[in-house]
């Protein structure tokens, strides 16, 4: 018998999974949900690339070379001045001022309806290349030929609306100097000063702006301005993971029960010892038949059950427990006990299911109460045991729970290890029915007197929470790992 491990009872003592496993878990558990929607990704970018228009982007080049910021024949003109010996704030200055609605009005003009400078500014675009002079003029179209158009029309629009601003600053300042010299200046000094920047201003108003030039103008781009068609997919597949991550564990959390025997050996990976079919539904017979009848399909399956299973030379005690009512637990504990039973084999099955027994009922025996049980002077033997008529090497233990049985219930607790180790010296198999793991200590006190313990599931009845913590309890408190699930398919019976 292994010696007797820490317990515990309260729900809250149960330490919850990490983000990272409930994560696995859900993956895990939505396979198909999350490969449907990466496919879906995938395919509607393919559907994009198929229907989508190409986008051709060209670029033609405006140098700048700006006048220092304290060049007096500029002063009161605009052009492009240094800022503060900051070259990239320049820069990013003159790719704003240069990005006008004036110059987008010129190139619309110039091509006509449908274009409209609010469609021009959305589709060209001003900016530094890299830590140079230049400013690229890059416009997007759906041809080659239109992209390159526009974008050198955008830029030629540039100097034509800088080239005006600067004659008409000059020509206004002009018109000032001329004034001031025919109303005749001060000293001759002074106004010889006027006459130099009467020239200056003059030539200012026949030429372009000394700060900015085209550079060279833009070519048909060869192949469409978008990501490589593999980088699209790649990023289409990882969007739809992310997307397909997200519903998983959003129904993960949505769905109260275990699925399916997939799901449950995700939540706990346990090798599956028996699949139990839909079966007829037992009935209780008379003479010598066995009491408890089985479909062919059931037999076969605690068979299989059974093969698994080490004999000892001693009693071998098997736990058979679930997470949740309902489960098929009891039912189970039966089967395996009668499986056991014609083998010839001797076998006491124990209901310990201390607050809802159920086998008395469920095989027509009369109950042992539990305040007998609990009695000191109580001995497992004959009187106790019931025989199971056509299964002679059967004996059963059925319980009986009363109103107000919380006093015996805490008795029998006590007196668990002296019980089942009675029936392990009185034959040579021992299959105790417990009440589901995840509700009470009563059943964690048989965890140290089991050699195995079986875990009952009903797909789409096992509550997954109440799993989970089953889970918890048992890697917590048994001495070694289950010897796996019993997985029961439709009615339990």
């Amino acid at each position: 018998m292994a010696p007797p491990l820490p317990q515990t009872d309260a729900l809250s003592d149960v330490r919850p999974d990490g983000v990272a496993a409930r994560y696995r878990r859900a993956l895990s558990g939505n396979r198909l949900l999350v490969a449907a929607t990466v496919v879906a990704a995938v395919a509607a970018q393919v559907l994009s690339l198929l229907v989508a228009t190409p986008r051709y982007e060209a670029t033609a080049e405006l140098l700048v070379t700006p006048v220092p910021a304290d060049a007096e024949r500029f002063v009161g003109l605009p052009v492009l001045r240094q800022l503060a010996y900051d070259p990239t704030r320049t820069m990013r200055t003159a790719a704003t001022l240069v990005q006008t609605r004036a110059a987008a009005t010129t190139v619309a003009r110039a091509l006509g309806p449908p274009a409209t400078p609010e469609r021009i500014l959305d589709v060209v675009s001003v900016e530094p290349v890299g830590q140079t002079d230049v400013l690229g003029v890059t416009a997007a179209a759906a041809t080659k030929r239109d992209a390159a158009e526009l974008a050198n029309r955008f830029a030629q629009a540039i100097l034509i609306e800088r080239q005006r601003a600067l004659r008409q600053a000059a020509r206004a300042q002009i018109a000032r100097v001329e004034a001031q010299l025919g109303g005749g200046a001060g000293s001759s000094s002074a106004s010889g000063g006027l006459r130099r920047r009467l020239t200056t201003l003059s030539a200012a108003a026949a030429g372009d702006d000394p700060s900015l030039s085209l550079a060279e103008s833009a070519h048909p781009p060869e192949h469409p301005a978008r990501p490589p068609a593999l980088f699209l997919l790649l990023l289409a597949a990882l969007e739809g993971f992310v997307i397909g991550s997200i519903a998983a564990v959003a129904r993960q959390a949505l769905v109260g029960a275990v699925r399916d025997e997939r799901e449950a050996t995700a939540l706990y990976p346990l090798p599956v010892l028996a699949r139990v079919p839909v079966g007829g539904r037992r009935r209780r017979r008379t003479g010598t038949a066995p009491a408890w009848s089985r479909s062919r399909a059931r037999e076969d399956a605690f068979r299989t059950l059974l093969a698994q299973l080490h004999r000892d030379e001693r009693g071998r005690v098997l736990m058979i427990t679930s997470a949740c009512a309902g489960d098929g637990r009891t039912t189970s504990a039966i089967d395996l006990a009668a499986a056991i039973a014609e083998t010839g084999d001797s076998v006491i099955l124990l209901d310990l299911d201390l607050r809802r027994p159920a086998i008395g009922r469920a095989l027509g025996l009369r109950p042992v109460s539990l305040k007998t049980l609990a009695r000191s002077d109580f001995q497992l033997g004959d009187v106790a045991l019931a025989r199971v008529p056509g299964l002679s090497s059967l004996s059963v233990l059925a319980t009986q729970s009363e109103e107000g049985s919380d006093g015996s219930i805490d008795a029998v607790r006590r007196r668990l290890p002296e019980l089942i180790e009675a029936a392990r010296d009185s034959a040579a198999w021992v299959v105790v029915d417990t009440g589901p793991l995840s509700d009470g200590g009563d059943r964690l006190g048989i965890l140290p007197e089991a050699d195995d313990v079986i875990v009952v599931i009903r797909p789409g009845t096992t509550d997954q929470r109440s799993f989970e913590v089953l889970r918890e309890r048992l890697e917590r408190s048994c001495a070694r790992r289950p010897a796996g699930l019993v997985v029961i398919s439709g009615e339990a019976g």
